[in-house]
Parts: C-alpha cells; structure tokens; sequence
C-alpha cells in the first residue's frame, strides 16, 4: 500500500492557512499534536542562534512539504485517533483491543439476557397485556 491510498490521512503537511509565513510551523504543530504558538516560539528562538541553518531547513521544509488538502479529517475525534496511531501505534491498538474486548462482554450478557427463559416469559407477559 503506499503513501498515496493509505487509510491513514495523518501525514506532514504545510499549512498555510493557519500558518504566518509558509505554514511550516503551523504543519509540523498539527502532526505532533503540539500548540503552534509554541512551536514557533521554539523556532523564533533557535533562529536567534542559528539563523542560516534554522532558514535553510525552513525553507526546504516548505519547498518539499506538500500543501494540506482542505478536508484531511471528517472530525476532531478522527484527527485524535489518527494522530495517536502514527505516534504511539501499541497503545492505540492496546486501547482498541480493550474497546472491543468490553463491547464483546457487553454484547455476551445482552445474548445472555435475550436468551434466557426469563426474557421469554416477559415477553409473554407483556403480549398478554397487549391483547
């Protein structure tokens, strides 16, 4: 599968529209999941220091980065899980195991429940009352 017709729709993208300059900033804050203020604080501050090496890869950052496409995620909770899956994938798979693991628990009791005699016997009851 590559890059392209992957499910996955969490990539490193320029950002240009939350961003000040190219939008640099403003994509690598939204891959990582970091605030954008702080991230170019960050990036403001090695300038100071650094200023050709901190350019140059700015500039390249924002020459091979592709542009973010409008609708990346249909929601904020999809943007959550998708992130969570590039950056720590065990946990997020851990947490879905347990997701399902509890609705498997839930749907055995409900099977249970819709099996038993007892729910027979309501369900009678109730048709009775009906008539």
């Amino acid at each position: 599968m590559s890059f392209e017709t992957s499910p996955n729709p969490h990539h490193l993208y320029r950002d240009p529209d939350n961003g000040v300059i190219l939008g640099v900033c403003a994509g690598f804050a939204d891959y990582f999941g970091w605030e954008r203020r702080t991230l170019r604080i960050a990036v403001a501050i090695s300038a100071i220091f650094f200023l050709p090496q901190v350019l140059v890869v700015y500039v390249l950052a924002a020459i091979f980065m592709k542009r973010k496409p409008s609708p990346v995620y249909g929601t904020g909770e999809e943007a959550v899980f998708w992130r969570a899956v590039s950056m720590r994938p065990a946990d997020t798979f851990s947490s879905l195991r347990y997701r399902f693991r509890t609705l498997e628990d839930r749907l055995v009791r409900l099977e249970k429940h819709v099996t038993s005699k007892e729910y027979k016997l309501n369900r009678d009851f109730r048709d009775l009352e009906g008539r």
